[in-house]
């Protein structure tokens, strides 16, 4: 074992033996009493919503060519992180250099005392970590506070193209440097030119001295990090010359615009550290510059989304779809995105719920020439695990790890999840001469699925509703349920429709697949399909309809229409949701129903038999780019049996 390792595993015991926080406790006292002692270093605050890593990291690489210091590893930006910097920091260093996050309300009054920085960058301010504050007011007086901190000898580097950060100088008795491409910046970029696969490149303007300035950064969004950095560089007497020659040699951070390219002659942009609303205008702008034979983003869940998931996911995949050739939208609200399939001719949305399906679509098209766009973050999505299957096998798929790392250094990446086994389930085959088949299924005929889940353990609960509306329908007018080796068929003529009743043999949330290998077999189209299904959105005693749209976290739904690659299949929404809220929903919706819900529930029955006996035909689906083939369906086998 090396000292590294051994390292390791002795503070893995220490912190198993003694707790993590009292370390954590330990190591700020400890910092607290080194902090006074360190006279000569000038401590340097970088904060903002977004581009503060990577300014961090330019500044730091520019400060390392003329001086000795250290800066915080990565994006470490924590309280805890801090005390473990400071303690890095000796009486000889020139500077530290310090990113801080301001992910709740307070964390600044408790991380500035320590660091008690002199020079601090601000980037701009947008939506990040909103929710923990309530208003945005609370949030920008919390990144205020880096810039009221500084004594009047130091220097706040500010952002005079954000109106918010500019707004910081009049609170501010430090002496400010602004930095921008405004007209009235002390630091001005301009020039700026950034289409891939060029590298960022710009004139910066300081006092009266213009500098064509090259960078290794991709996309013209990194500006602000740019001069941030250059702007912190100055603040600490370095020259623009010097900046100039250092930034030229620093490369972009892991997961943010950084770009791989491979052997076989597709580029991959991992963008997939976080994804959030407001920066999708960054990757539009990259994508309609960007030179390539074919442009692919992969969206993996977005981040910073309060409400309205279904037209932001729909919103923000046409915004893609205008700039990119194919949009691959991956997560538990990929199909909301499948409504901007046809905006654009000749461009496509697809949507898959696990990444591992994402992968083998986006693999398997993938050819030289493409750039190939990962948008996601780290903490959702693991995107990077597609480069990772396409540079050799893959093994661990797991869609909710939840674990805040790349996966290529992840201590279990070689684990082979129970999910990659069973994410592309072979669809149930069809019996010879089935009764699907027997007499042939006619173009008005509608096939009626009901969802739920095969077996008696699932009878007579909520999530399986939609089995028994089925049998309800089929019931009332005597039709008769054949066994198939993949589903149990109902066919007859009910209120002059000729109804095809199906109840498929396979668990809920793998639907997709069996139900797409019925309709080929058969030669229905997704037209011909109504979906019956639980919803916990809906008080039960409530059903709806609609023709398209979104899974809406239905994962059963979600299956079908990954399946299909559409939305425009149309569907009975049965109300399930229980009249008192329950801590345990997976639970809820596979337990019995109570005897005394039984009324409601056949009220139920009837009034979704009503809608579904007066819906509309189908509007004929516009005419979209068949979907590439991918192996089973985009279904998630893990929770199996969960709304």
């Amino acid at each position: 074992m090396n000292l590294k390792k051994w390292g390791d595993a002795l503070a893995w015991r220490v912190r198993a033996r003694v707790g993590d926080q009292r370390i954590d406790n330990a190591i700020l006292h400890l910092a607290r009493l080194w902090r006074p002692l360190l006279r000569r270093p000038t401590f340097i605050a970088l904060a903002g919503s977004a581009g503060k890593t990577t300014a961090k990291e330019l500044l730091a690489g520019i400060l390392a060519t003329h001086q000795r210091g250290v800066a915080n590893p990565g994006t470490f930006n924590m309280l805890q992180h801090l005390g473990q910097t400071l303690l890095k920091v000796a009486p000889w260093h020139h500077h530290c250099v310090m990113e801080l996050s301001e992910d709740q309300p307070g964390v600044m009054d408790r991380m500035l005392p320590l660091l008690k920085p002199s020079i601090a960058v601000m980037t701009v301010v947008r939506d990040d970590h909103l929710a923990a504050f309530g208003s945005r007011d609370q949030l920008v007086h919390e990144m205020l506070r880096v810039v009221q901190c500084l004594p009047p000898e130091g220097m706040a580097v500010l952002n005079a193209d954000d109106p918010v950060v500019l707004g910081m100088a009049a609170q501010c008795r430090a002496r400010v440097l602004t930095f921008g491409t405004a007209a009235g910046a002390d630091l001005r970029a301009d020039e700026i030119q950034a289409a891939w696969p060029r590298r960022l490149t710009m004139t910066l303007h300081f006092r009266g001295q213009r500098l064509r300035v090259a960078t290794r950064l991709c996309g013209e969004h990194w500006v602000p990090s740019v001069l941030g950095a250059v702007g912190g560089a100055l603040a600490c007497g370095l020259t623009l010359e010097a900046c100039a020659a250092a930034l030229a040699a620093v490369e972009p951070f892991e997961g943010r615009m950084q770009p791989v390219v491979l052997a076989d002659g597709v580029t991959f942009m991992r963008d997939d550290f976080k994804a959030p609303c407001w920066g999708i205008d960054a990757s539009v702008a990259f994508l309609r510059d960007a030179d390539a034979r074919r442009k692919v983003v992969v969206l993996g869940e977005l981040s910073e989304v309060r409400s309205g998931k279904s037209a932001t996911y729909k919103a923000v995949a046409r915004q893609l779809l205008a700039v990119a050739d194919e949009v691959v939208v991956v997560g538990p609200w990929a199909t909301e995105a499948l409504a901007a399939s046809g905006s654009v001719p000749g461009r496509r949305v697809v949507a898959f719920m696990s990444v591992q399906q994402a992968s083998d679509h986006v693999n398997a098209q993938a050819r030289p020439g493409d750039l190939v766009l990962l948008k996601g973050s780290i903490k959702q999505d693991h995107l990077q695990r597609i480069l990772l299957a396409r540079l050799g096998r893959w093994t661990c798929w797991i869609d909710d790890c939840r674990m805040i790392r790349f996966c290529a250094t992840c201590s279990e990446k070689d684990r082979a999840s129970p999910q990659a086994a069973a994410v592309q389930p072979a669809p149930l085959p069809l019996a010879e001469g089935g009764p699907l088949r027997q007499p042939p299924v006619a173009a008005d005929e509608w096939l009626v699925v009901g969802l739920g889940n095969d077996g008696p353990a699932y009878q007579d609960t909520p999530h399986n509703i939609g089995f028994d509306l089925v049998d309800h329908l089929a019931r009332a007018h005597g039709l008769v349920w054949q066994q198939d080796t993949a589903a149990w068929v109902a066919r007859g003529r009910i209120g002059g429709r000729a109804l095809c009743l199906l109840k498929l043999r396979t668990l809920m949330n793998l639907s997709g697949p069996t139900l797409q290998h019925i309709a080929r077999a058969a030669g229905i189209s997704a037209r011909q399909i109504v979906l019956v299904h639980d919803d916990l959105h809906l008080p039960l005693g409530t059903v709806k309809a609609r023709a398209h749209g979104g899974a809406g976290g239905h994962k059963g739904v979600a299956s079908v229409l990954g399946s299909f690659q559409t939305d425009a299949i149309r569907r009975i929404k049965i109300g399930v949701a229980p009249a008192v809220p329950v801590l345990d929903l997976p639970a809820y919706v596979v337990a019995p129903w109570p005897e005394a819900l039984r009324p409601v529930l056949e009220q139920s029955l009837v009034l979704a038999v009503d809608r579904l006996l007066t819906l509309k035909e189908a509007e004929p689906a516009p005419q979209r780019p068949p979907a590439a083939p991918v192996a089973g369906g985009p279904a998630h086998p893990a929770r199996q049996v969960h709304p």
